[in-house]
């Protein structure tokens, strides 16, 4: 208990108090989930046009690689998002924004965000073996 004189009416004080505690505690943490979003982009090399197609390669641990449906070099965000659907259960639900397209003939990206599972996820290859 702390008691001021009568003289003291107002003011700031400092109170230290020193805990004495034993035993052992446990601390969480919590993070925020994440989800993980990597980017896709195809580019026309200088004096060139980009057409055709090009395919997504997931590789994770323990399965062969997956490989999605030809994706057209000026695919909107819904269908890019289609062929990575359609790739298997392993993708897991995942969302498509496209960036950069104004001139798709020139260059094009797409971020994908995967929204089933937090961290870090195995990175999508592009095969661009059709792009002309």
């Amino acid at each position: 208990l702390y008691r001021a004189g009568k003289m003291c009416l107002t003011g700031s004080h400092t109170v230290a108090y020193t805990p004495k505690v034993s035993g052992s505690y446990q601390i969480d943490i919590k993070i925020p989930n994440t989800p993980e979003v990597q980017q896709v982009a195809v580019s026309a090399a200088t004096d060139s046009e980009l057409s055709g197609t090009f395919t997504i390669v997931y590789l994770q641990p323990g399965f062969d690689p997956i490989s999605s449906d030809s994706i057209s070099f000026d695919s909107t965000a819904e269908d890019f998002e289609i062929a990575l659907r359609n790739m298997s259960d392993i993708i897991g639900s995942v969302e498509v924004s496209r960036h950069n397209c104004a001139s798709p003939a020139i260059s094009c990206s797409w971020n994908v965000t995967f929204l089933s599972f937090h961290g870090d996820s195995n990175m999508i290859l592009l095969n661009k073996s059709q792009l002309g």
